[in-house]
């Protein structure tokens, strides 16, 4: 946390602090870091964003309870923002039903078994009075035993298809458990087995009676809408096991009087889709779309901001650092200009990225501004500020730069050039790679390569102002 200016003074004034001693400059002296975290605040959601998660809740509202809606975005793209918003949307509409259910996969994924945990998010959406009623709190139970059952009958499959050789054994375990029961009834030993409960039928029931008590259809007739994020962060086995129990749960909406809920998935649908064909790997060159179109016949693209919602997103990344309580105001505009022309780029045009270049920057300058004895910390001025936040800019957006700038030499990094001007190879597979990512030879060939001139030193002493920190 950092004071403001007008804080510090009046704390000084109030404890009879000199504006000279080291108490007085301790606050202003901590920089502000960026949290990594979503955005929650309204006013801050960039327009296309903002206008997306109507369109979202107009959606929900037009498709039938049976069919899903996919959110698709990449790493840092504004996914869970995004889900925010819709939430926001569905509780202003829904006049104190609370119809927004939130189901955070990732942070249930060590349960083991994230089909129950999202029946308990369900049931702890829940008014709390709502909740202490017996007939919900019974319906509750056995929704969760049904939703217990069904994912224990799950795992045997996932074990033979995801786990290592303990998990593998473990599937052959129950298989063999199960022919042994059905030997001995051939042999005409013990009793004739029970059909098999269908569980799936079983948790639709119960689930569908949970809903109905506690979204009763005179006071919400729409149901709740779950909300489920972060699915492409769980491990592949447990996205992928998820995925087919919510696509055998809505199969029956089909056959049988559905749920009153709605399901808007948010994940990286490339992350997904390669999840699935590893499970399918036996299959030849299965593609994971395949599935994800049966499953999601509803999708949107997180959109990606244009120059002016860039522009705005950086704008209030730096403003949110507070530069002038830390520093005087000719150097806070000087590094809001550094920033602004390294990120504007629509290769950085991604909020996280933002974020974290923010920060590494911010960190580089307070480590420089602590250092202010004579050989330690120099400053790398207007300049080199500029080069230094663009290579931030670019080894977030392209790791592998930093490991090429480390590793190899400044014949390297010529050859590089002059095949980038088409007068040469390649100088290995390394540079190959990188250059295959979206957007990195027109970076390298207006930044680093302009025509003849080679911009390779000038990064290399920013790389080295980050490397003298640690960062």
């Amino acid at each position: 946390y950092v004071w403001g200016a007008g804080a510090a003074r009046a704390v000084q004034a109030q404890f009879g602090l000199g504006e000279g001693g080291p108490e007085a400059g301790m606050a202003q002296s901590t920089p502000k870091i960026l949290d990594d975290l979503p955005e929650v605040r309204a006013d801050r959601w960039w327009t296309g964003l903002d206008d997306l998660a109507s369109r979202v809740v107009d959606v929900v509202h037009a498709v039938p309870p049976h069919v899903p809606v996919l959110l698709s975005g990449s790493w840092g793209a504004g996914k869970t923002t995004l889900l925010r918003a819709v939430a926001m949307r569905l509780e202003e509409e829904a006049g104190g039903c609370h119809r927004a259910v939130w189901f955070d996969a990732w942070r249930h994924e060590t349960e083991g078994a994230m089909l129950p945990a999202l029946v308990r998010d369900v049931w702890e959406a829940l008014p709390e009075s709502t909740r202490d009623q017996p007939k919900v709190k019974a319906a509750w139970r056995r929704a969760f035993r049904a939703a217990m059952a069904l994912s224990m009958a799950a795992l045997p499959a996932a074990a033979g298809a995801f786990g290592g050789p303990v998990a593998q054994s473990a599937a052959k375990v129950l298989t063999l458990s199960n022919l042994e029961k059905a030997a001995q009834f051939a042999s005409g030993e013990g009793e004739p087995p029970e059909p098999p409960e269908d569980r799936v039928a079983v948790l639709h029931r119960e689930l569908r009676e949970l809903v109905s008590l506690g979204w009763p259809e005179d006071e919400c007739p729409e149901g709740p809408v779950i909300l489920v994020d972060d699915l492409d962060r769980c491990s592949p086995a447990g996205a992928v096991r998820l995925l087919d129990q919510l696509r055998a749960l809505l199969a029956m909406q089909h056959s049988t009087d559905g749920i009153r809920a709605r399901f808007v998935v948010a994940m990286d649908r490339a992350v997904l889709s390669r999840a699935i064909a590893r499970k399918f790997q036996g299959v030849g060159d299965y593609d994971g779309n395949r599935y994800l179109e049966k499953l999601f016949p509803i999708a949107f693209a997180v959109p990606v901001p244009d120059y002016r919602a860039s522009a705005q997103l950086i704008r209030a990344f730096i403003d949110e650092l507070e530069l002038e309580a830390s520093v005087d105001e000719v150097a806070a505009e000087h590094w809001r200009d550094a920033l602004m022309v390294a990120l504007s780029n629509s290769f950085f045009a991604n909020p996280r990225l933002m974020k974290r270049c923010v920060n590494r920057f911010r960190l580089v300058t307070w480590f420089e501004g602590r250092a202010t004895q004579p050989g330690r910390g120099e400053v790398g001025g207007e300049d080199g500020d500029r080069t230094l936040a663009k290579w931030i800019a670019a080894t977030e957006r392209w790791p592998a730069l930093r490991l090429l700038m480390n590793e190899q030499g400044d014949d390297y990094w010529r050859r590089l050039g002059e095949s980038l001007a088409d007068q040469g190879k390649t100088p290995g597979p390394d540079a190959d790679a990188v250059l295959e990512q979206r957007g990195a030879q027109a970076w390298l060939r207006r930044e680093m390569f302009v025509g003849v001139r080679s911009n390779v030193a000038v990064f290399r002493e920013a790389d080295l102002r980050l490397r003298r920190w640690g960062l």
